[in-house]
């Protein structure tokens, strides 16, 4: 459609034509028949982004079509520029379009249940979702504003100029859904590519979601054994201070029991010292009764030898009886000079040797004191 091309948007519905009513009842944009109105019926398009979006300039105004609303019943009128997609999806008249608002793409320009009305008069038109059976309200064709309308024989060239016009926006209409479906495929592509990423990320956060909830019951339980520590602690520095408290009094308490230790230890090694004398005291007294006794033993022996020897110096025979009886017998020869043997000093105490005889010579007697002392165990 070339650029500044006049055209008329015809309902396939009895062929009302869209016109802009400002004034009376209804007002906005309005279905009404050809011919009741001049350049408020007459509209020029401008090419968007795509061939098949355009935007659609009233020539009364120079407003431009616009959709107050993306449901049903949503008010149509003129205003700020609004793009509007062309599609033939679902389409069954040859050379009809449907109209959706780039913005609202699930409503679409609404003929009202494609009623005609009287000359003079309008119709509202409005937005209405796309339904199937009633699609004739819904479509719309583009034909040309240059005086001639519908088939007939003095309008031939302008009906042919028409068909050639709907051809070409059939063809351009085509082209456009070729390329909306393929944008339409790879848009599922990528939406499939997105449900999977969707999908991992939904699997991702549940496992962070797990994490999470370890983490936060490991928190708790830190939290717990945390406030269970600050308690100890605080017992802890209570104890401490009732100790540092008692600590003067402990010192002196040591000392005092240092110092009766040590007296404990001086007593007992007194009364160990004297335990031992005792000891040491009858230790003597009983090596000298075990002398005494060897002593009177040694002498009974020395009694029977000398018994024994007086046995054997006894003569055999009596002697002879002495002629004068005032005669002494003679005098027996001296007898050599007694020696004294003295045994080392190795032997027992007061032992003495005389003629190969052994005297023992005791010493007196002597008195022992016993002295019982007491032991004092430490504790």
């Amino acid at each position: 459609m070339a650029e500044e091309s006049q055209f008329y948007i015809t309902s396939v519905a009895h062929g009302m034509v869209l016109a802009r009513s400002p004034n009376g009842q209804p007002s906005g944009v309005v279905a009404q028949n050809r011919g009741d109105q001049d350049l408020p019926q007459k509209w020029v398009a401008e090419q968007g982004d795509a061939p098949n979006i355009i935007a659609l300039r009233c020539l009364s105004n120079n407003e431009y079509l616009h959709a107050n609303g993306g449901g049903n019943w949503a008010t149509v009128g003129t205003g700020a520029k609004q793009w509007w997609k062309l599609d033939i999806n679902n389409v069954t008249a040859p050379g009809a379009c449907r109209l959706s608002p780039v913005e609202y793409p699930n409503v679409f320009l609404n003929h009202f249940q494609g009623i005609r009305v009287a000359k003079g008069q309008s119709m509202k038109v409005h937005m209405w979702q796309w339904e199937q059976p009633n699609q004739f309200c819904l479509t719309w064709y583009f034909l040309p504003a240059d005086g001639s309308f519908g088939p007939n024989t003095s309008a031939s060239g302008a009906a042919s100029d028409s068909k050639k016009a709907a051809d070409a926006k059939i063809e351009e209409l085509e082209a456009s859904k070729k390329t909306s479906d393929a944008k339409l495929k790879e848009f599922e592509d990528t939406k499939k590519a997105s449900d999977a990423q969707l999908k991992e990320l939904q699997d991702t956060k549940k496992a962070s979601d797990a994490k999470l909830k370890d983490l936060q019951d490991t928190k708790n339980a830190s939290d717990a054994k945390l406030q269970e520590l600050e308690a100890s602690k605080q017992e802890y520095a209570a104890k401490l201070q009732a100790l540092e408290a008692g600590k003067a009094g402990s010192a002196a308490a040591i000392q005092d029991l240092q110092d009766k230790l040590a007296r404990q230890s001086r007593d007992l090694d007194a009364q160990k010292a004297a335990l031992q004398r005792n000891v040491d005291d009858q230790k003597a007294q009983d090596a000298r009764r075990a002398l005494k006794k060897a002593g009177k033993q040694d002498a009974k022996m020395q009694k029977k030898e000398e018994k024994a020897l007086k046995k054997e110096d006894k003569p055999q025979k009596k002697p002879q009886k002495l002629q004068h009886a005032n005669k002494l017998p003679p005098t027996p020869p001296a007898s050599p000079p007694q020696e004294k043997a003295t045994l080392p000093a190795t032997t027992a105490p007061n032992k003495e040797v005389r003629n190969a005889c052994k005297h023992v010579v005791l010493p007196p007697p002597r008195k022992i004191r016993r002295k019982v002392v007491g032991i004092v165990y430490a504790q």
